[in-house]
């Protein structure tokens, strides 16, 4: 639990939806999946010791803020959700939201590549309704997998997008850290994350895609990820390598970088990095056998 419930301190909004959707599949996603995964409602959310909530809560349970949970519903990958499995987990999610009096942020662990049979854009669908409800100037921090098919209105209408660093996947608990040290530092520091996204029409597989060793992926995430480290105005960077087995509009990966009030940074930055993306792109193609040569 949070030590720090009762302080006068405000509270920071915590739930959100994580899977990824596979809209090739005939085969639905629905509320048995999250009940078989995980699915978990209210204060239940503030026991979580492991994963991206977990990260989370390590850093917000040291600050003086209340922590209201909400709705955490994660699973595997799977088929597209139903609208009836999804508007359900929204319309819980909203009205607790809702309820919550002195707000001061909200953080949201996501994934960025969930569809229902409706809406392509399910994190995008959320973000926006949170964003009218609180107000332009709550700061709202989203974490992504870095297979996330990132849309304008996921950036317009969120604070700072921080996605995970590593594939195969390893850093779900380290991101939820950092996105909630991005957070304590909006609202402990006063700083302005100030965030560009630049995507090129990219679609490939996970071949040639991990982040370590001597894929090209690993060297765009690597290049990428100096610039946090050259430049102490940047905030945050995030390498986007979309799913590609969601079918949308737009999609595409590249660079996020976040700066402290530095526009102009950001966007050079961004631009540069997914122009090297771009660059690499044949680069992914795997190598192929006829069945004798294999």
């Amino acid at each position: 639990m949070n030590d720090n419930i009762g302080n006068n301190s405000g509270n920071i909004i915590l739930g959100g939806i994580l899977t990824e959707c596979n809209e090739f599949s005939i085969n639905l996603m629905t509320q048995e999946n999250f009940d078989r995964y995980e699915y978990f409602e209210d204060a239940d959310i503030l026991n979580l010791k492991n994963g991206v909530v977990g990260g989370m809560l390590k850093i917000l349970n040291q600050t003086s803020f209340n922590i209201s949970p909400t709705i955490f519903a994660s699973c595997s990958p799977g088929g597209v959700i139903t609208d009836e499995c999804y508007y359900n987990i929204k319309e819980k999610l909203i009205s607790r939201i809702k309820k919550v009096k002195d707000l001061k942020a909200v953080i949201l662990p996501m994934h960025g590549a969930a569809v229902t049979e409706t809406i392509g854009d399910l994190e995008g669908d959320i973000i926006t309704s949170i964003r009218k409800i609180v107000g332009p100037e709550i700061p709202i921090v989203v974490t992504l997998d870095l297979h996330a098919h990132v849309t304008e209105e996921m950036v317009s209408q969120s604070s700072a997008i921080i996605a995970w660093e590593t594939y195969p996947h390893l850093d779900p608990y380290e991101t939820g850290i950092r996105g909630a040290k991005i957070l304590k530092s909006i609202l402990e520091n006063k700083i302005k994350p100030t965030m560009f996204f630049s995507k090129v029409p990219l679609l490939h597989s996970a071949i040639n895609a991990s982040t370590f060793g001597d894929t090209p992926f690993a060297k765009s995430m690597n290049n990428l990820k100096k610039e946090e480290k050259n430049n102490k105005d940047v905030l945050s960077v995030s390498f986007i390598h979309v799913d590609p087995y969601i079918d949308q509009k737009y999609m595409g990966g590249g660079a996020i970088v976040i700066t402290n009030n530095n526009l102009k940074l950001a966007k050079e930055l961004s631009l540069k990095h997914t122009k090297d993306y771009w660059d690499r792109r044949e680069e992914f193609e795997p190598n192929l056998y006829i069945p004798e040569e294999a």
